[in-house]
């Protein structure tokens, strides 16, 4: 270097000029992968402070989250203002496939708690909760729930693909109406002219297997529709038959219906009203159950000669307050019979002697 003074010239002194050092940094988190809508640091070191584009903060780290594919652009800064070289750090954005959840079948039985099967699909792995809490949905990470639950429940499950990203989807279980029990026993009134019933089971309607406990010692039956005879001569009280119907689900249904004895109404088919006290009276026998009776009393020309309108009504032979001529009379008897709520309604026809 040489000065100059009114055209004078210095000495020539030399000067040296020592370049300051540029920054280099490097990147502590090179690259990143995160799911949509998350977010990840991306920290760098290696400068006093730095310059991120389009960012004013100056640290050593930057929170982003970005929705699609995006590379970040970094220099340094040296404590006298050099810059480095610029760095770029690219992050990845991957995507949640969405997970799906239906109700593939529940489940209701008499009694018990209803049984839903849940499947998922969309995802790689899954992860089960529910609301309120449930033991069997607790822990769960197959794609196939099967639930017990006797109260309103939410499902939801979450659902995470190869790149750890979630989606959750939700159902709701509520409780279903139980199928109800329906079967006939025909008839309800049974004697010894017509001993022999018949059962249908009618619902639940779906595969069902029937069993049929009929009451009077035999085995069991085992059909929908079958029929069975009675032997009633031993036995004065009503059979109970007992139904089980068990579905194809493992549902268990269970009824009871009664089969009546009827002891038939009976009269004698002759009298001889002469006022001895013996056999004097016309009347009815095994009406203990008769709620309604009605009975009438006619000649040979048809005309009414007596009527009675209880079951304890009795004919003593006279018409008009004079005794009838011997001979043959008939009659006609209509009733109706209640026992434990099962009505039988009749109308017998037959005759009388009135023998002097």
């Amino acid at each position: 270097m040489i000065g100059i003074n009114e055209g004078c010239e210095s000495a020539p002194k030399e000067v040296t000029l020592t370049p300051l050092p540029l920054p280099v940094i490097e990147a502590i988190t090179p690259h990143a992968t995160i799911c949509e809508g998350n977010e990840t640091t991306l920290k760098v070191a290696g400068a006093y402070s730095y310059q991120w584009q389009g960012v004013s903060d100056d640290a050593d780290y930057l929170l982003v989250s970005p929705v699609e594919d995006k590379v970040y652009t970094v220099r340094g800064v040296s404590e006298k203002g050099c810059y480095s070289d610029p760095i770029d750090i690219p992050v990845m954005v991957r995507y949640a496939d969405q997970v799906k959840a239906h109700i593939e079948k529940i489940i209701a039985c008499p009694g018990k708690p209803d049984s839903a099967i849940v499947v998922a699909e969309g995802a790689l792995s899954y992860k089960w909760s529910s609301f309120p809490e449930n033991e069997y949905v607790m822990n769960n990470q197959s794609d196939r729930l099967v639930v017990l639950y006797d109260t309103p429940t939410t499902i939801t499950v979450e659902g995470t693909n190869e790149f750890a990203c979630n989606s959750t989807a939700q159902v709701s279980l509520a409780r279903m109406p139980v199928p109800t029990l329906e079967f006939k026993v025909e008839p309800e009134w049974i004697d010894a002219a017509n001993p022999t019933v018949r059962l249908t089971g009618m619902a639940p309607n779906n595969e069902v297997t029937w069993w049929w406990n009929v009451g009077d010692g035999s085995a069991l039956l085992q059909a929908r529709d079958t029929m069975h005879t009675y032997q009633i001569e031993k036995f004065n009280q009503p059979f109970v038959v007992e139904v089980t119907a068990i579905d194809q689900y493992g549902c268990r249904f269970e009824g009871e219906a009664q089969v009546h004895i009827w002891k038939d109404v009976w009269s004698p088919t002759a009298f001889t009203p002469n006022g001895d006290g013996l056999n004097d009276v016309f009347g009815f026998y095994g009406v203990d159950e008769v709620e309604e009776f009605l009975f009438y009393i006619y000649n040979r020309l048809g005309e009414v000669v007596f009527e009675g309108h209880t079951a304890d009504d009795t004919w003593d032979g006279t018409y008009q307050g004079k005794p009838c001529p011997w001979g043959v009379y008939g009659w006609v008897a209509q009733y109706r019979a209640v026992l434990n709520g099962v009505e039988r309604q009749e109308t017998l026809r037959g005759q009388v002697s009135i023998v002097k």
